[in-house]
């Protein structure tokens, strides 16, 4: 079933190439055991910045989603930063389990390097996939506009027709220093293994 629909999106978009971006590591395990030609980008981001911004949000009233139900409650903002770290843990585990399965099928791209050297992003990208990725980079290079295109679901963004590559547009969230200290004590292991700092500014 799911050859199918990947065949049929890719007749009807006239396209060589899908991408399912699926937050579910179970969906990503499916697909790498079932579908041949698949091939799993693991985009991993700081923790820091992932609290910084539902620490954010949470201020603003909008709640904490776990387990795809929404949480309220100011006074429950620890528990929710904990648990936002945990998850962090969990989540990168079962991606790194899901490497066991096909190591030469996964590739593990941090959010910061695609923000802070994009172009040598896409080109290592571009390696993995064996896609032709040069006109992606040209555009991120020029700054220039680049098409949504064909997509069935995702966030506010697919309303619009093109969009812009820019990382330096957002602007990281502040978090206090005890959520830094508790979010280091706890993912630790793997920030390490990711290459980020453990002391110091990052």
């Amino acid at each position: 079933v799911n050859q199918s629909i990947v065949e049929a999106v890719l007749k009807v978009s006239e396209k060589k190439c899908m991408v399912d971006s699926s937050k579910e590591h179970t969906r990503a395990l499916f697909v790498i055991r079932f579908l041949s030609n698949a091939k799993i980008i693991h985009l991993v981001r700081d923790p820091e910045g992932i609290l910084a911004s539902n620490y954010f949000r949470i201020k603003k009233g909008s709640g904490y989603k776990f387990l795809r139900h929404k949480f309220s409650g100011k006074r429950m903002i620890p528990f929710f930063m904990i648990l936002n770290c945990i998850n962090w843990i969990v989540g990168n585990i079962m991606a790194e389990t899901i490497r066991l399965f096909a190591p030469d099928r996964v590739f593990r791209l941090r959010y910061e390097d695609l923000c802070k050297n994009p172009t040598e992003a896409f080109k290592r990208l571009q390696l993995f996939i064996e896609y032709d990725l040069s006109s992606v980079i040209k555009s991120v290079e020029l700054g220039k506009s680049m098409s949504i295109g064909h997509n069935i679901g995702g966030n506010m963004m697919r309303n619009k027709s093109h969009f812009i590559f820019d990382p330096k547009a957002g602007k990281r969230r502040p978090l206090p220093w005890v959520y830094k200290f508790i979010t280091r004590l706890i993912c630790w292991p793997f920030l390490l293994m990711y290459g980020y700092k453990l002391i110091g500014n990052r």
